[in-house]
């Protein structure tokens, strides 16, 4: 997806001449291979005395794609549905619960914890029926793990399994992790290349194979789309496994997030990976579009550390790596920096730190395609691309364990690091220390082989999903809230994140920077008729601006009024205060979860087996996930604090996941929080079971209301009673245009009341009780004898007919 200005920079590139280019860009934007996603937006108008009070300012501009890649998503989304739609990839339950059992039994035996409930819910999951699951993992929750079992019940039942993934690496700890023979998905593509050129059955998927690509949020939308409608066509299965908030893809669109908002997600939250309680919650947050959070828990514990440059910042790397080395010549470590250039400086300062101690002796020199590179017994290496011979996956790490002319042989690293520390001669009889019982070893000829890089440090997108036991992270202004999430998560026992203060001046600097998103988008997230309202934005026109809550659900609700007061219902963009957000597309905006969703929070104290067998439970569950990102924002508020993009998204799809729960739970709690001061109460002051239980209450409160005419007249009287007083409030003469506004609603509001003689006479019956006064305007409404005239009546009071009500 592109706007105006991305072509023209595009253009700019290759068009000096200002002609040139003029015409150039008129005929692209005349093209018909370009689809115009979105129109132009406009601000529809603030509030009076809002600073952002500029009506018609143009808020987004018009988004625009392929005709190419609306086909291409348009398919992967039909082959998605039908996939969802259909029930016929099950798994026996005998086979389901047997292999649970023996992974927990493995898990237990190696001195672990066992599986958790919410991985067994996962691998239910996926054996489903379904022919397409969709797992949403944290860093670090135990995807893997949960596979290994999952490919046993699969296998059990007759199935043949095949893994994928877009990088080597990944494919390589797919399966060695889970068991499922893995490769990348190029080498599945072109194995179906040759296939059409041979026409033979090489690599054929059917209705007996189950195909799980790894890292699917790394996938653009054109390859994505290829696996899931060949896939589909072959009547196999797919099961795709990720997590779109780490490193975005690199192609285009966001295939894996817009997928899981189609057919529904099981989700892991549980963070396995870091040793220590707090180090996980952060992990969480990091996942969860709060970077600031996990980066404040980070710095209170002195792992964030600012230097006055660059290059005292990557000094304080290698100094603190060396002493690691010193302490832990076992332990596994990674440095990871952004840029390019960084990781060089890195390597380069590393090496030469070992080898003015004396550790790296006897060098040779090696032409590789970097270019020229010294290696000597010990040194750490990079593999920088894909080779079957030699069975290396670009981005794997080993040490050399021998050097000689044109040949390097290397031990490679294994999922528990690089291995025991050892010594072992050098060229010369010099003694160098190495880590020297890692994984397996490779003999490598430069003539034959010549991708490898010095390994002390690597790129961030190199190391999704590495896990070693501390990570060394240089900060860079190029960085994303994705990048930080994925190099803040790849540690057991420890990471330190490095900065700059010459580039971030202070935490603050530094966060704002982290904290930003480069989510990509798809053309299927441009529903025409919803998106504005989705965003708070008007297409060429305008929309109210007076939003009351009500929370008057069309049950026995008189017919007459239901539309009439639908726009005093609060909308899903308005955020914790009522004030209308103008957000982007969420993360899973729209998301529909599966019933069967595992997760437990940890506020609640409420079991994963609990939540999935108790209705109560799911809901009071997704209530107080509601509850934490409104108190967020409410917090930020209190402080005179801007609210942070990714707390906006947050309540958003905290709201989705409780209407999922129960359907229209959120317009129900929204209503109780305007107008019932206890569920206002519980809100503010209470916590975890016992707030989450006051709100639950609130809520089944709301139902009453829109059951129970006697309660929604009184709902009704206190909607009216607001927007008079509102329209008492708006005296100046530059706040006119609201003042009309409320007018209007309180107008349609009379209109309807007079029009539904039962409604009328349940509201004159509760006249005193409602506190209805005869100068009210609701009061003369009432005394109104036609529709014509009650919808007259001034808005205001009348002290003249302050005298009594003749009901």
């Amino acid at each position: 997806m592109f706007d105006r200005q991305d072509i023209a920079r595009a253009l700019h590139r290759y068009i000096g001449e200002a002609e040139g280019f003029q015409n150039a860009l008129a005929k692209v934007m005349a093209s018909p291979a370009l689809v115009e996603l979105r129109p132009e937006m406009v601000r529809a108008g603030g509030a009076e005395g809002d600073p952002g009070h500029d009506h018609g300012r143009v808020i987004e501009s018009a988004r625009y794609s392929t005709r190419e890649m609306v086909a291409i998503e348009r398919d992967m989304a039909v082959s998605a549905d039908r996939m969802a739609a259909r029930r016929d990839h099950g798994v026996a339950w005998r086979h389901v619960t047997a292999a649970v059992a023996r992974q927990d039994a493995a898990i237990r035996l190696a001195g672990g914890a066992g599986l958790a409930a919410e991985q067994v819910a996962a691998i239910e999951a996926v054996t489903g029926q379904e022919r397409i699951a969709v797992v949403v993992g944290l860093a670090g929750a135990g995807k893997s793990t949960m596979l290994a079992a999952a490919r046993e019940a699969w296998e059990a039942q007759g199935y043949r399994v095949h893994g994928a993934a877009l990088a080597g690496k990944a494919a390589e700890g797919l399966e060695e992790s889970s068991g499922i023979a893995s490769r990348t998905l190029a080498s599945w593509e072109r194995s179906w290349e040759r296939r059409s050129d041979r026409g033979d059955g090489f690599d054929k998927l059917g209705p007996k194979d189950v195909f799980v690509i790894d890292e699917a949020g790394m996938v653009g939308s054109k390859q994505l789309s290829r696996f899931i409608t060949e896939v589909d066509l072959a009547g196999a299965k797919i099961v795709l496994v990720g997590d779109p908030e780490q490193l975005q893809p690199i192609g285009a669109g966001a295939a894996f997030r817009v997928v899981a908002e189609r057919v529904g997600i099981v989700e892991l939250e549980g963070i396995r990976r870091q040793r220590e309680a707090w180090q996980r919650a952060a992990s969480v947050d990091f996942g969860r579009h709060r970077t600031a959070e996990g980066l404040a828990a980070y710095a209170e514990r002195g792992a964030i550390q600012f230097e006055e440059t660059g290059e005292a910042a990557r000094h304080a790397i290698v100094r603190d790596v060396m002493a690691d080395m010193d302490a832990r010549p076992a332990g596994s470590r990674l440095v990871l920096a952004h840029r390019r250039a960084d990781v060089a400086a890195l390597n380069d300062a590393i090496r030469d730190a070992r080898q003015a101690r004396g550790e790296l002796t006897g060098e040779l020199v090696y032409q590789t395609s970097e270019g020229a590179r010294a290696f000597a017994l010990g040194d750490r290496v990079l593999f920088r691309e894909n080779n079957r011979e030699l069975g290396v996956k670009n981005g794997m790490l080993g040490t050399v364990a021998q050097a000689s002319e044109g040949h390097l042989s290397i031990r490679l690293d294994t999922a528990q690091g690089p291995g025991l520390g050892g010594v072992a001669q050098g060229s010369g009889g010099s003694q160098n220390r190495w880590n020297g019982h890692g994984g397996r070893a490779v003999s490598v000829s430069m003539a034959d082989y010549a991708a490898v890089d010095h390994g002390y440090a690597t790129t961030i997108h190199k190391s999704q999903g590495a896990t070693v036991d501390r990570a060394y992270v240089l900060a860079s202004g190029s960085m994303d809230r994705h990048m930080t999430y994925v190099a803040m998560t790849r540690h057991r026992d420890g990471v330190v994140l490095y900065a700059d203060r010459s580039e971030f001046s202070d935490l603050g600097a530094l966060t704002a920077r982290l904290s930003r998103s480069q989510a990509k988008e798809t053309t299927l997230d441009y529903d025409r008729a919803g998106y504005a309202q989705r965003r708070g934005f008007a297409l060429r026109g305008t929309e109210s601006e007076i939003v009351v809550p009500a929370g008057m659900r069309a049950q026995q609700v008189p017919e007459s009024l239901r539309g009439n007061l639908g726009s005093l219902r609060p909308t899903r963009d308005q955020d914790a205060t009522g004030q209308r957000s103008t957000p982007k597309r969420g993360m899973f905006d729209g998301l529909k979860l599966s019933t069967g969703r595992p997760s437990a929070e940890a506020g609640l104290g409420v079991g994963a087996a609990q939540v999935r067998a108790d209705p109560a439970a799911r809901l009071e569950q997704a209530v107080e996930r509601y509850a934490r990102a409104w108190s967020d924002i409410g917090l930020m508020r209190a402080e005179s604090l801007p609210v942070l993009d990714s707390q906006k998204q947050t309540l958003r799809d905290a709201g989705v996941a409780l209407d999922e729960v129960r359907p229209g739970a959120l317009r129900d709690l929204r209503a109780a929080l305007a107008y019932e001061p206890a569920t206002q109460r519980a809100m503010s002051e209470l916590q975890g079971r016992e707030r989450a239980a006051q709100l639950v209450a609130g809520i089944k409160h709301e139902e009453r209301v829109n059951r129970e005419p006697e309660l929604y007249a009184a709902r009704l009287v206190k909607v009216c009673q607001r927007l008079e007083a509102r329209h008492e409030q708006l005296g100046g003469w530059d706040q006119a245009e609201a003042r009309g506004k409320v007018a209007a609603e309180l107008k349609s509001i009379a209109g309807a009341l007079k029009r539904d003689p039962q409604l009328e006479s349940v509201v004159r019956a509760q006249v005193k009780t409602l506190g209805i006064t005869p100068g009210s305007w609701l009061g003369r409404v009432l005394q109104a004898p036609t529709v014509e005239r009650a919808i007259s009546q001034s808005i205001g009071r009348d002290l003249g007919q302050e005298r009594g009500m003749e009901l």
